[in-house]
């Protein structure tokens, strides 16, 4: 006899239709970040392995501030360590729904291409609040983008001329966040940064 651990990250992908040589199978999947089942498997045998992650749904939407949909770039992260899950595409209806293993994510919003925000109206992953999906149950998700000021400028040359094709970028304090501007005439919106961003 002999035994051998399959070790399943269940984030990415789960074990479907896998034939392992042997007697008996026995598993039992994990629905945080990394789980392990130990496969008892006999000589002469073929035992099919056909194990599937229990999944939830994410409903949710994403709103201006005057209450109209937004549209962003969304990325999601499993909240243990901060390991990538999915992205997709937040339309302009501001609508989206994922559909995950059960577990505790994290959200990135890359709004309108301009700035990031986390879930919970965040400025961090660290500070994010965590969206939590139960296996056979839909979360709903409502967020509306940080209040934004701008920045304005203009780039010269020593001379005064226009410094033209000029890639200005902003960032706040420590790197968090990098903000793109437009060439030598810009004006961007930025997300006020609040007092318990980290």
């Amino acid at each position: 006899m002999r035994q051998h651990a399959l070790r399943r990250t269940l984030l990415y992908a789960a074990v479907t239709a896998a034939t392992i040589a042997g007697a008996a199978v026995s598993t039992t999947p994990a629905h945080a970040a990394t789980g392990t089942s130990v496969i008892t498997v006999g000589a002469g045998a073929t035992v099919t392995v056909d194990d599937q992650l229990p999944t939830g749904t994410i409903s949710g939407s994403l709103l201006n501030r005057d209450g109209t949909p937004a549209w962003a770039y969304l990325t999601v992260f499993d909240s243990a360590e901060q390991n990538f899950v999915t992205s997709v595409s937040v339309p302009s209806s501001g609508a989206f729904t994922l559909d995950l293993p059960a577990g505790s994510y994290k959200l990135n919003y890359r709004v309108r291409n301009a700035f990031d925000q986390w879930s919970g109206g965040k400025t961090s992953y660290e500070t994010a609040v965590p969206v939590e999906v139960t296996a056979g149950q839909t979360v709903q998700v409502v967020e509306t983008v940080l209040p934004t000021g701008s920045v304005g400028g203009r780039l010269t040359k020593a001379d005064g001329s226009p410094a033209a094709n000029v890639g200005v970028t902003a960032s706040q304090p420590a790197g968090r966040q990098r903000l793109g501007l437009d060439e030598h005439r810009h004006r961007r919106a930025v997300p006020h940064r609040r007092p318990d961003a980290r």
